[in-house]
């Protein structure tokens, strides 16, 4: 194996307790990363189970943004979500380090509607976001949350800035992969490590999004 050490340069300070600890509860991971007080390491010729992918693409586009483009080159952005029912609750717990959500003292299938609901509404409720999306007046849950015109959102929705379109997308596909696939082609399904990459570097100007967008992702319940 040959291993490419990173420490924790990159990682936020914030989100090195969890990823160390992340890394650590998923022990198929170790064949791939390796964690410890001072450094994260990943083999790139490690193994990648389709569970975890999405939690891989996410790790590695943190770590080394460069080399996760070309490892993953071949990985889009509507493939990546239609995993996100694949994912146990390890996967959950590391996408979710990533971004600085602590999902550590979850255990329950049954407590992640309430903890999508609350990632989600702040992201349909964005100024440029509201006109795509219908809400009804009870806001109880996410199934109160549907797309409107979904097939004609991307001619809609041109004039969207890059966080806003992911936000857009990534809402659309969780709602219903197959309506998003026909709806956002080309530009709007970029690599997958790409959109991570892009999402992680607006961190600094807009953190909210991009904290609800990884926790959107980590506790999807269904739709």
């Amino acid at each position: 194996m040959a291993w490419t050490e990173y420490g924790f340069l990159l990682v936020p300070a914030d989100r090195r307790t969890l990823l160390r600890d992340a890394v650590d509860a998923i022990g198929s991971f170790r064949r791939r990363y390796r964690a410890d007080a001072s450094d994260i390491a990943v083999d790139w010729g490690g193994p990648i189970h389709h569970a975890t992918l999405l939690a891989a693409v996410a790790l590695d586009a943190l770590l080394d943004p460069a080399a996760a483009r070309r490892f993953h080159a071949g990985v889009r952005l509507h493939a990546i979500l239609e995993t996100v029912p694949r994912m146990g609750a390890l996967e959950k717990r590391l996408l979710a380090a990533v971004g600085g959500v602590d999902l550590r003292y979850w255990n329950d299938h049954a407590a992640l509607p309430p903890l999508f609901a609350a990632h989600l509404y702040p992201l349909v409720e964005r100024p440029a976001l509201r006109p795509f999306f219908a809400i009804a007046p009870a806001r109880g849950n996410h199934y109160d949350v549907q797309p409107v015109e979904p097939l004609s959102l991307a001619k809609r929705a041109k004039a969207l800035d890059t966080v806003d379109r992911l936000l857009l997308v990534t809402i659309c596909g969780l709602y219903n992969s197959s309506l998003a696939r026909a709806a956002f082609k080309r530009d709007w399904n970029p690599p997958a490590a790409e959109a991570f990459i892009r999402m992680n570097a607006a961190a600094g100007t807009d953190p909210e999004a991009v904290t609800h967008w990884y926790g959107l992702l980590a506790t999807y319940p269904g739709w």
